[in-house]
């Protein structure tokens, strides 16, 4: 059956029961639910599905007690957007139709270690991409101990177009093999090796 409500005669919102006892609510207009107190959707099927004109493209589902999140559109992305200082901006987009690839907009902070895994033979496992200004130095990676006592960084220098690997302060910078070190540049420029040179 169905129960029509109207405050002025028309414009109707109605519920209606199916014979399967799932109950429609349709407004002609936006429907608000407003509570002095929380709002609870209890599913126990576990999924709570977002439409529009009756096609699903979201939904959140219980899976285990795991807290599913999904877009249900193939190849449709996650999409995390806000406002900084006023201005619509997008956080931070998941890219279904890639496989899930993560594009910040702004910088990622980590805290604890970090892992990369992945690149099969003949795929790359990291890749870094920078800004091609002409001039100036793009730090592709730095370590910096806490006080800023002792930096290192792996840089590239548009100018020059040169890939520096070295240290920033006055610090010297080794290589070595097998855990032990087998060359050092000194703050002066001198190099130490701990063994011969060796021609190929």
């Amino acid at each position: 059956g169905a129960l029509s409500i109207t405050g002025d005669g028309s414009n109707a919102a109605t519920l209606t029961e199916s014979s399967a006892g799932i109950l429609t609510i349709a407004t002609v207009d936006d429907f608000v639910v407003d509570a002095g107190g929380d709002i609870t959707f209890d599913a126990d099927g576990g999924d709570i599905r977002l439409k529009d004109a009756g096609a699903t493209f979201g939904q959140f589902t219980n899976n285990s007690q795991d807290f599913q999140i999904w877009a249900s559109t193939n190849d449709k992305d996650l999409v995390f957007r806000g406002y900084d200082n006023g201005t619509a901006i997008t956080a931070l987009t998941l890219d279904m139709s890639e496989g899930g690839n993560a594009s910040f907009a702004g910088d990622v902070t980590v805290t604890g270690q970090q892992f990369i895994t992945g690149g099969s033979a003949g795929e790359t496992a990291l890749q870094v991409t920078g800004q091609y200004s002409g001039s100036g130095t793009v730090h592709i990676l730095e370590f910096q101990r806490a006080g800023g006592a002792v930096k290192g960084d792996l840089s590239y220098t548009d100018a020059t177009t040169d890939m520096e690997l070295g240290t920033a302060t006055s610090h010297p910078f080794s290589l070595k093999t097998g855990d032990t070190r087998r060359m050092k540049v000194n703050t002066n420029g001198n190099i130490d090796f701990t063994a011969n040179l060796m021609p190929v």
